[in-house]
C-alpha cells in the first residue's frame, strides 16, 4: 500500500493497477506480485512506457497503450527467445463487446481526458487491436502507412501532423476500407 500512497502523492489514483511508469519521475513502480504471469505482463507493460518515454516526449495515447498492450503480453520459449503480440483474448473480448470502433482518426487524436474517460476499456481495446493489426495482419500498404506514422511519431512530431503525414496523406488507402479491413481482422481473431 506504501508505493499507491506515493503514486498518489504524484497525482495518479493506481488502485486497479498491478504498476505504474510515472514519466513525471522517469519510474517506475510495481504494487504488489499477485502472479507471476499478471506481475509479467504489467513489468513489460509498463516498462514499454518508460522505454518509449525515452525516445518520444509525448506519444498518443493510443500509440503508447496499444504498443505497451502488445508488447505486455510477449511471452518467451524454454531457450526465452520472446514472441511478441499474442491476442489478448481479454482485450479482444472486451472490443468485440462494443456495437462499434472509434474512428481511427479520432483515437488517434485523443489526448488523455478523452481516452481515459468514457469507454476506457473501448480505447484500450481498439488501441491494441490496431497495433496487432498494424503489426501482423500482412497487408504490406497498411503497415508502410502505420511505419510512416510511426516514424514520425518518434522523430517527436505532433499526434495531428504525425496523422496527416500518413493515414491522411492524399497517396493514403481510404480509411473506410482500412477500418473494415480491421473489422474483418478482429472478427477472426480468437
Amino acid at each position: 500500500m506504501k508505493t499507491h500512497r506515493f503514486s498518489e502523492t504524484l497525482g495518479h489514483r493506481n488502485e486497479h493497477s498491478l504498476g505504474v511508469y510515472h514519466p513525471s519521475i522517469r519510474t517506475l513502480l510495481l504494487f504488489g506480485k499477485i502472479n507471476p504471469k499478471e506481475t509479467q505482463d504489467t513489468l513489460f507493460h509498463e516498462a514499454f512506457h518508460q522505454y518509449l518515454h525515452l525516445a518520444v516526449d509525448r506519444a498518443p495515447w493510443w500509440f503508447n497503450e496499444g504498443y505497451a498492450e502488445y508488447f505486455g503480453a510477449a511471452t518467451f520459449d524454454k531457450r526465452w527467445k520472446a514472441t511478441e503480440g499474442p491476442v489478448q483474448t481479454g482485450r479482444l473480448r472486451d472490443l468485440k463487446a462494443y456495437p462499434r470502433i472509434v474512428s481511427f482518426e479520432k483515437i488517434m487524436m485523443m489526448g488523455p481526458r478523452e481516452f481515459m474517460g468514457g469507454n476506457v476499456g473501448l480505447h484500450y481495446a481498439q488501441s491494441w487491436a490496431m497495433v496487432h493489426f498494424f503489426e501482423r495482419s500482412g497487408n504490406i500498404e497498411y503497415k508502410d502507412v502505420f511505419d510512416k506514422y510511426t516514424a514520425a511519431i518518434l522523430a517527436n512530431k505532433p499526434a495531428r501532423e504525425a496523422y496527416d503525414a500518413s493515414f491522411g496523406a492524399d497517396d493514403a488507402p481510404l480509411l473506410s476500407d482500412m477500418q473494415a479491413a480491421f473489422l474483418r481482422y478482429v472478427a477472426k481473431l480468437k
